[in-house]
């Protein structure tokens, strides 16, 4: 073989080798990781902390949050309500509460509707229920509930996609 023959076939074995190493290439797509959170157990989400070892328990939503919550004061009772369920479940402020020497919270005044005591009542969850409240023309849940007790939001007619967009207590 001539050198420029050696060269030749070099080139074709290159040029069959690059064609089909290009039909088997993958296509490469960029792929941005989540950012890892350095604080394990610790998550900032829709202006909350969720802190799963120093949160306190809310009794209605059962989040572990670190935000200022309303205590009961009876002394046989020691539950927590946050902001947010006690504003859309009960028509009650946190800043109020807080500022009563006593405040008995809705489960020692028999008028709790979150999920575990109503099924120990015998009713069926409500579910998310505050915005079909607010949209009635109730000031919560808990005067919904007063007009119609066994309300829920299968009841109500409320479908999982309706429920995904109105996400509160």
């Amino acid at each position: 073989r001539t050198n420029h023959a050696v060269k030749a076939s070099k080139a074709s074995k290159a040029s069959k080798a690059s064609k089909a190493s290009k039909a088997s290439k993958p296509v490469l797509t960029t792929v941005f990781k989540k950012k890892r959170n350095t604080e394990p157990g610790i998550r900032h989400q829709g202006g909350r902390i969720y802190d799963s070892e120093n949160g306190t328990s809310c009794h209605q939503c059962r989040q572990k949050t670190l935000e200022v919550k309303a205590a009961c004061t009876s002394p046989h009772c020691n539950l927590h309500w946050c902001p947010r369920c006690l504003s859309n479940r009960y028509n009650e402020e946190v800043d109020a509460v807080r500022l009563l020497k006593k405040w008995d919270c809705p489960k020692c005044r028999k008028v709790c509707n979150c999920s575990n005591c109503r099924k120990k009542q015998g009713l069926q969850a409500t579910g998310i229920l505050a915005n079909i409240a607010k949209c009635a023309g109730f000031g919560s849940v808990s005067q919904l509930l007063e007009k119609n007790p066994k309300m829920s939001v299968l009841s109500a007619g409320y479908t999982s996609k309706s429920s995904k967009s109105s996400k509160s207590s």
